[in-house]
């Protein structure tokens, strides 16, 4: 990737995989606009990719490009998901991340690159045909499962098969307030 990059002479390319802790004093080093990362070389030691994401929490306006092999629309929106990414780059699109740094680092109210957004609005149309939303919108709202049931005239364990269909979806280990509050900022609900 370096040798690709280093041919790009407007992108300033740094290969830095910062260890616990080094991050903040990474951040004040260098002016970050676009994290570039490697999901599939963190396989075994996940710690490295969480390090590098805290960037991206400490400063908001640092964009993240997930590099992936993942070739499953669903497998590549649950990893985007996971780790807040702003877009992705198939391996076999390794051409293209050029194009993407630039695009990420130069629009400041970038949310989702033009890949993930199709991506994002795909889950959000599965959400509404599936009868999710609603029940995501009374969660995102602190609402508790036999309050969601009454509002929504269905019983409890209707209201917890959802829950763990919704869990399934997403591939989600955390609570579903968590994955509700996720969908809501992402802006699926």
């Amino acid at each position: 990737m370096n040798d690709f990059l280093s041919g790009h002479k407007d992108i300033n390319w740094i290969s830095y995989n910062p260890a616990a802790g080094e991050v903040a004093s990474m951040l004040d080093q260098y002016h970050i606009h676009v994290i570039v990362n490697d999901t599939m070389q963190h396989t075994i030691d996940r710690s490295a990719l969480y390090n590098m994401l805290d960037a991206h929490h400490i400063d908001t306006n640092i964009k993240y490009i997930m590099f992936t092999s993942l070739d499953q629309a669903d497998d590549i929106f649950n990893e985007a998901f996971l780790h807040e990414a702003n877009e992705y780059v198939k391996m076999s699109d390794f051409d293209q991340l050029p194009h993407i740094i630039r695009q990420a680092a130069t629009c400041r109210s970038y949310t989702f690159g033009d890949q993930l957004h199709t991506l994002v609005h795909g889950r959000k149309k599965l959400l509404v045909q599936e009868g999710y939303g609603p029940l995501l919108h009374l969660i995102v709202k602190g609402k508790s499962q036999p309050q969601i049931a009454r509002e929504l005239s269905m019983s409890t364990a209707a209201i917890a098969k959802k829950i763990n269909q919704i869990h399934q979806m997403f591939n989600w280990k955390g609570s579903i307030q968590q994955l509700a509050d996720k969908c809501a900022k992402w802006g699926i609900l």
